[in-house]
């Protein structure tokens, strides 16, 4: 796929240039041409978790937080549920299926932090 890119077969847009999306492809905002197209695919979550936390809680904070969720040593997915060094801010990972369950495992161990059987941060 690599090679159609580089080739200009398959052209990439960020989404900041697209206006909206119509049955012929997706008007630009800039000018209001419409580029054309027989398929469009949204990629997404190129930030990841510590870039929100910067964005939304600025620098200090983030830092702080540091990696949340992502590949481990080995190439190894990391934990599915996280509590990170910034007391109160967990994130959790996964399809609706899997923060279905393991929300109850965070769940649990807010409680757990909140009745002092785990300590604060």
């Amino acid at each position: 796929m690599l090679g159609l890119i580089i080739s200009g077969e398959i052209r990439l847009l960020q989404f900041d240039q697209i206006e909206r999306f119509v049955a012929e492809g997706a008007p630009l905002g800039k000018d209001g041409s419409i580029r054309p197209a027989d398929l469009l695919v949204l990629a997404t979550g190129y930030y990841s978790q510590q870039d929100f936390v910067r964005r939304l809680l600025g620098d200090d904070i983030a830092e702080r937080v540091g990696q949340i969720l992502g590949l481990r040593s080995g190439r190894r997915n990391g934990e599915h549920v996280k509590r990170t060094p910034q007391e109160g801010l967990w994130f959790i990972a996964g399809g609706l299926g899997k923060t279905r369950i393991y929300s109850k495992y965070m769940a649990l161990q807010i409680k757990a932090i909140e009745e002092g059987l785990l300590p604060r941060r």
